[in-house]
C-alpha cells in the first residue's frame, strides 16, 4: 500500500474506543468527504488535520483512509471555530456559549480564549474565573497537541505517542530524551525491543545502565510465558547478556543495583538466587502464606460417619476405599486437594463432597479457570460453577497480566468452602487472588489431574502443593470397571505410565490413522471433519469436532489448518459479512477463539442478563458482522459485541493448540501427531487424548506416537510455591 498525506477537516466523529484511542471519523478533503481509521489523542469536528496512511478498499465498508501519524491545527474560520466549539471540545463551552463567542469575536475567537480572558469575559454570560478556565483548557489542548507531535517525531508511532503523553504529560519528551526506557512496562504496548530501537535512533550507548536494568525485568517478563516465576541468577546473567550483547560482568552489576532498587526481588543463597519480578514473588510467597494459614485454621468439625452411609444408598453408589478417604480428607481439613484421571471415579468423589458439605449445612461455591471447565463442572455435579474471574467479580483494567478483582481480603467470599476444578491451569497470580478473598474457616477443595498440561500463565501449582508435601492430597489412580471398557480412557492410563497406546483396535472409541508426512496427516485430518465424522456419526464439524494440534506451525500445524478449514465449512459467500484484520478474514459463521482476557467486552444472554468479559480460551461463533465497528460472537449463549479493533485478540478455532483445550471436553477429537520434537511430549499428548468425550483419532505415525509416549521431559518450570510451603511449615 502506497503511503500517502491528506489534509481536512473532521466533519464528525463516529466512534472511539476511551481504552486505545482507536478512532473512526469523517474528514472533509479538497475531494470530498472521506472516513478515516486511526489512533488519535483527542479530535472533535472542525479541527484541521494532517494525515500519513494509506488508502485501502474493504470488500464491504469501501475505501477508506488508514492513518499512521497525525499533526493536528486549531480552525482559524469563524464557522468551523463555531464547529469546533459546539463539539465540547473545551470542557463548558456548548453550543449557545461557542456562537455568543464567534459572534463577538469571529475568527480570533481561539486567540482570545487562549490569551485575552479579560475580553473573553466580557462576553454574557461568562465570569471571568470561567474565561480563565476555557483558557487554560485550551492551553492543556495547544500542549497535548505540541508534545504528542514532538514524540511523532522521534520516530513513535500515534498509538505510542499518545500512552506515553498520557503517562508522563508535558514532560514525555523530556523523559524519553532522557531516558527511552523508562517507557517500558509504564507505557503499554511499547515492549522493551521497541525501546532499545528508539535509544538506538537517539544514540544511547549498548552499557547504558537503565538499558541493562529493563533487559533484564524483560528477560523475566518474557519467561513468564515458559511458566517460570523466576530464573536461576546465573541463567538470567547469561541470557540477557546474550541478548544485549554485553558482556555478564555489566548484566551483573545492573542486577545488584535493580535489586537494590526493588525493580527485582532476590531470594536464597548469594551467588545463586532466585530472580523474581516483585510481584511475582509476592504472589507466590502470599501463596504459600495464605495456603499454610487456611490449612492450619481450626474449622469446625463435619459430621460424616452416619452422612456417608446415606449418600450412598441414596445415589445407589458404593465409594471406594480411596473414595471414601478423600470425603473424609475434605471434611476434616482446611484445604484438601483431590487429583486423578479419566475413569478413576473424580467426579463421582467430588459429588460426595459436595453433598457431604450440603448435609453439613454449608454454602458452597464452584469455580473453574475458563468458560467451558465451568460449565463442564456445572454439567457432571448439577451445581451452577462460575469462572475464577467471574467468582472473584473482575474489573476492567488496563493490565490484563494482574487483573483487579472486587473480592478480597477486605470483601470476602461468602461461603463455606469454595470448589476449584482444573487446578493445572490455574496461574500464580489468578490463585493468589483466590486466596486473598477466602476467609479463614471457609473450606477450600482444589481439583485437578496433575498430569495434563501446566498453566498457560506462569506457575505450577497443582505440582508445587503436591511435591510440598504439606496438604492432604488423594490420588484416585484406580480406573473403575464400568470404564474399563472406553479405549480413551485404559490408553491416557497407559500414556501416563509410558506405555504404548493400543492403536490396532477398531471396535471402540480410539482410533489410529497413518499418514506418512504432515501433508498427508493434513489431508485426512480435513476428511474426518468435513466428510467421515458428519457423514459416520452426523458429527457437526463446529459443535462436536475438535482439532488438537500439537503445533501452530507447519501443514498439519492450526493455522493452516484453520485456513483449508474456513475455506472448506465456511467459504466466501455475497451473504457472509466478513472482515480482515491483518492477514486473517473473519467471516459469518466462523468458529473462533478469544486469545487474551478481556475485561471490557459487553455480552449479553438469551434471558437478558448483561455482563462484560471474555477470557482467554472462551470459543464462539461469528453471528454478524455489522457496519463499523461492530462484530457479534455467541459464546455459549453469551452474544457478545466486538469492536473492530479487538480482531486482534482472535483466532480461527476448527484447529486449536493442546494447551488452549485445558478444561474443555469434545465429543470428537482429531490428533495430529507431526510436530517439532520439542512438542512431542508425554502430558501434552494425554491432555490432547483426555479432552475427547466419546472419540478419538490419532493422526499421524507410530513412531511418533511412541516418541511422544515415552518422552517425559517437558520443559522444567522454575517456580518456587513447593519451597515457600516447607518454609511456612517449619
Amino acid at each position: 500500500m502506497e503511503t500517502e498525506i491528506i489534509k481536512g477537516t473532521v466533519n464528525s466523529v463516529i466512534y472511539v474506543n476511551e481504552l486505545n484511542r482507536h478512532t473512526i471519523l469523517k474528514l472533509l478533503t479538497d475531494g470530498g468527504e472521506i472516513t478515516v481509521a486511526g489512533t488519535f489523542a483527542d479530535v472533535n469536528p472542525g479541527e484541521i488535520l494532517t494525515l500519513t496512511g494509506s488508502f485501502v478498499v474493504h470488500s464491504k465498508y469501501g475505501r477508506q483512509f488508514n492513518s499512521v501519524s497525525y499533526e493536528k491545527e486549531l480552525p482559524e474560520r469563524a464557522d468551523v471555530i463555531m464547529k469546533y466549539l459546539s463539539s465540547g471540545a473545551i470542557k463548558g463551552i456548548g453550543p449557545v456559549t461557542a456562537k455568543a463567542i464567534v459572534d463577538k469575536f469571529g475568527n480570533d475567537s481561539l486567540n482570545v480564549i487562549e490569551n485575552h480572558p479579560d475580553k473573553l469575559a466580557k462576553v454574557r454570560g461568562i465570569t471571568y474565573a470561567k474565561a480563565e478556565q476555557f483558557a487554560a483548557a485550551l492551553a492543556r489542548e495547544n500542549s497535548a497537541r505540541t508534545t504528542i507531535i514532538s514524540l511523532i517525531d522521534l520516530g513513535i508511532e500515534a498509538n505510542h505517542a499518545i500512552k506515553i503523553f498520557d503517562a508522563y504529560g508535558e514532560a514525555a519528551v523530556d523523559t524519553v530524551e532522557r531516558n527511552p526506557y523508562a517507557i517500558y512496562e509504564a507505557v503499554r504496548g511499547f515492549d522493551f525491543p521497541a525501546c532499545d530501537a528508539l535509544a538506538a535512533r537517539l544514540g544511547f550507548d549498548g552499557e547504558f545502565p537503565r538499558r541493562i536494568e529493563a533487559g533484564l525485568r524483560y528477560m523475566l517478563r518474557y519467561n513468564l510465558q515458559n511458566g517460570h516465576t523466576y530464573l536461576p541468577r546465573k541463567q538470567l546473567t547469561e541470557l540477557t547478556a546474550t541478548m544485549l550483547t554485553v558482556t555478564p560482568s555489566v548484566v551483573d552489576e545492573a542486577l545488584i543495583n535493580s535489586v537494590d532498587k526493588a525493580y527485582l526481588t532476590a531470594f536464597g543463597d548469594a551467588g545463586a538466587e532466585k530472580i523474581f519480578l516483585p510481584e511475582y514473588f509476592t504472589a507466590e510467597n502470599n501463596c504459600a502464606e495464605r495456603l499454610y494459614a487456611l490449612n492450619s485454621y481450626k474449622t469446625r468439625a463435619l459430621r460424616y460417619k452416619d452422612l456417608l452411609p446415606k449418600i450412598e444408598k441414596e445415589n445407589n453408589i458404593k465409594y471406594s476405599e480411596k473414595q471414601t478417604e478423600a470425603i473424609i480428607a475434605a471434611a476434616e481439613n482446611g484445604i484438601f486437594v483431590l487429583t486423578g484421571g479419566p475413569g478413576t471415579g473424580k467426579t463421582t468423589t467430588l459429588r460426595g463432597i459436595i453433598s457431604l458439605f450440603e448435609r453439613n449445612g454449608m454454602k458452597i461455591l464452584l469455580a473453574a479457570p475458563t468458560g467451558r471447565a465451568a460449565m463442564r463442572m456445572t454439567a457432571l455435579t448439577g451445581k451452577e460453577a462460575k469462572t475464577i474471574h467471574r467468582l472473584l467479580e473482575v474489573v476492567p483494567n488496563d493490565d490484563d497480566d494482574i487483573p483487579v478483582f472486587t473480592r478480597d481480603e477486605s470483601n470476602p467470599l461468602e461461603c463455606d468452602a469454595v470448589i476449584i476444578d482444573e487446578l493445572s491451569m490455574v496461574d500464580v497470580i489468578v490463585f493468589d487472588a483466590l486466596l486473598r478473598a477466602i476467609k479463614p474457616g471457609c473450606r477450600l477443595v482444589l481439583v485437578g489431574d496433575y498430569n495434563q498440561l501446566p498453566s498457560v500463565g506462569a506457575g505450577n501449582i497443582l505440582e508445587d502443593i503436591i511435591k510440598s508435601e504439606i496438604i492432604h492430597c488423594v490420588d484416585l489412580d484406580v480406573i473403575f470397571r464400568q470404564s474399563e471398557d472406553s479405549l480413551i480412557v485404559t490408553n491416557a492410563h497407559s500414556i501416563v505410565n509410558g506405555e504404548m497406546p493400543v492403536l490396532n483396535d477398531t471396535k471402540r472409541d480410539f482410533f489410529f490413522l497413518r499418514g506418512n508426512d504432515a501433508a498427508s496427516i493434513a489431508d485426512i485430518v480435513v476428511d474426518l471433519c468435513v466428510n467421515r465424522l458428519p457423514k459416520a456419526y452426523g458429527a457437526d464439524p463446529f459443535r462436536d469436532i475438535q482439532i488438537i494440534s500439537p503445533t501452530r506451525i507447519g501443514e498439519s500445524g492450526t493455522a493452516a489448518l484453520n485456513a483449508r478449514l474456513q475455506a472448506v465449512l465456511n467459504p466466501a459467500s455475497p451473504s457472509k459479512g466478513e472482515r480482515a484484520y491483518g492477514n486473517t478474514v473473519f467471516r459469518v459463521g466462523d468458529k473462533v477463539m478469544q486469545t487474551k482476557n478481556n475485561y471490557d467486552i459487553i455480552y449479553k444472554t438469551a434471558n437478558g442478563c448483561v455482563g462484560t468479559g471474555i477470557y482467554n480460551g472462551d470459543i464462539g461463533m461469528i453471528t454478524s458482522i455489522g457496519k463499523e465497528p461492530f462484530i457479534t460472537i455467541d459464546f455459549d449463549g453469551r452474544q457478545a459485541q466486538y469492536a473492530f479493533e479487538w480482531l486482534g485478540q482472535l483466532e480461527h478455532a476448527y484447529a486449536i493448540t493442546a494447551h488452549k483445550s485445558q478444561g474443555s471436553e469434545y465429543s470428537y477429537v482429531i490428533f495430529p501427531t507431526a510436530a517439532p520434537k520439542k512438542l512431542q511430549y508425554r502430558n501434552l499428548f494425554y491432555t490432547a487424548v483426555t479432552r475427547a468425550k466419546d472419540m478419538c483419532i490419532v493422526v499421524g505415525s507410530r513412531e511418533d506416537v511412541e516418541y511422544m509416549t515415552k518422552n517425559n521431559k517437558e520443559r522444567r518450570r522454575y517456580t518456587a510455591l513447593a519451597q515457600f510451603l516447607r518454609l511456612e511449615a517449619l
